[in-house]
């Protein structure tokens, strides 16, 4: 035991069981969750069949059937990996029967007629051939969800490491939402953008507080994690932003520009020997690098000057599914649970500009005058950092939002989640 105090002790059992309490739940939910109810479950699927049936990439327009072919594909070759032994029995355009009910007032809250599909014994356990293959990815994804949780708990550490309970309470935020936890049971692309996106904010917040400034170590770590992050979601290229911010903020006292251009070039030629053949490819087929275009032509578009105010009556939808919209949408949680979340992060973000009214006024006097609330520099410039990451994804969403019908989902927020917990 030595090294290791009772307080030490208490944060690891409280940790551990936070992790714990993640898996036990998010693999409830994946079994519950009949399957392909999920928003979008069905194309993830498929998209994972197609790698392990032509054992090559879909390409858009050119399916037998519909995938989530527009995405990066990390998510999708981890599931090929995960589930290519198993022999499913049935061609990659299945689907299950419809249910002819579904339709009926599904906006409603209520008990009948929630399921798209009607389910039948062969999704019973124990499972066999699709089931199985299916029951995989999810508990994967489980796994994956619980890497986010443990980043979270990791970035908390690393922003407040004198107060273990802001991390335990950041932790816990993130782990039982129940948006989080359901989608983290279901298959999906989703939960590991969560996790390139906790991974580099991680990243970020050492190299803030990393007193010898900018080194070569951060070009490779932050070119790495970039790259992973445009393999996982294309919407992660936002994360560039922060990644600059974070470094120019480091090099800008300490002059290190010739560092700083080093580290630039290393982040540059990681990620694109990572993610660079992608883009490659998106260009030689659909003749732009990130084949949004060909999204569009296929699942309906926007025009972007003529949906603002759209846009703006939809973020109460993108809140609640933040939280809890289950299946496609039509299940919704009790109003009271939207609002009570909105106003403690009323109050929370109240208390970010108390924070920072308390330093800057700490700070004007010369330090000398409010002791007891100086905010060592460190400390500013990780919060802000973080808010900045909230903002930014918060302003891809919107952006997504003004071009596409679907935008409104609180999942594709899920990048800057642990950065807001």
């Amino acid at each position: 035991m030595s090294g290791y105090t009772l307080p030490h002790i208490r944060r690891n059992l409280a940790l551990t069981a936070i992790l714990v309490a993640f898996i036990g739940l998010g693999l409830a939910y994946s079994v519950i969750n009949p399957l392909h109810e999920a928003t979008d479950e069905l194309r993830h699927y498929r998209f994972v069949r197609h790698l392990i049936l032509y054992r090559r990439l879909p390409v858009q327009g050119q399916e037998e059937c519909r995938s989530q072919s527009h995405h990066a594909p990390l998510f999708y070759v981890l599931g090929a990996v995960a589930t290519g032994w198993i022999e499913t029995g049935r061609d990659l355009c299945y689907e299950p029967p419809a249910n002819p009910f579904w339709a009926y007032r599904y906006w409603e809250v209520g008990r009948d007629n929630k399921n798209q599909y009607l389910h039948g014994p062969d999704e019973e356990f124990p499972w066999r051939g699709e089931a199985l293959a299916a029951h995989l990815l999810r508990a994967m994804n489980v796994l994956v969800g619980a890497g986010v949780v443990w980043l979270t708990w990791a970035a908390g550490r690393a922003l407040w490491p004198q107060r273990p309970a802001l991390a335990l309470g950041a932790t816990a935020f993130v782990a039982f939402n129940p948006m989080f936890l359901y989608l983290a049971g279901a298959i999906n692309n989703d939960v590991l953008a969560a996790f390139s996106g906790a991974a580099v904010t991680l990243a970020c917040l050492h190299l803030l507080r990393d007193p010898q400034g900018i080194r070569p170590r951060w070009g490779v770590w932050l070119g790495g994690l970039l790259g992973l992050a445009l393999l996982s979601k294309f919407s992660l290229a936002a994360v560039i932003l922060p990644i600059e911010v974070a470094m120019t903020w480091v090099a800008w006292p300490k002059r290190q520009w010739r560092a700083w251009l080093s580290a630039n070039t290393l982040v540059v030629v990681i990620a694109a020997a990572l993610a660079g053949w992608w883009f490659v490819r998106n260009q030689l087929l659909y003749d732009e690098p990130t084949g949004f275009q060909m999204v569009t032509e296929l699942w309906g578009v926007r025009d972007p000057a003529d949906s603002v105010g759209l846009a703006i009556s939809e973020l109460p939808y993108f809140w609640s599914s933040l939280w809890g919209r289950f299946g496609f949408g039509q299940i919704p949680l009790p109003q009271a649970i939207y609002t009570g979340l909105f106003g403690l992060t009323i109050v929370g973000g109240l208390g970010l500009l108390l924070d920072f009214g308390f330093w800057i006024l700490d700070f004007g006097l010369g330090r000398r005058h409010l002791p007891s609330v100086r905010r060592p520099p460190s400390t500013v410039s990780t919060l802000l950092f973080l808010l900045l990451d909230v903002l930014v994804f918060f302003g891809v969403v919107f952006s997504y939002m003004l071009v596409s019908p679907a935008g409104a989902l609180g999942r594709f927020f899920f990048p800057a989640l642990p950065a807001f917990a």
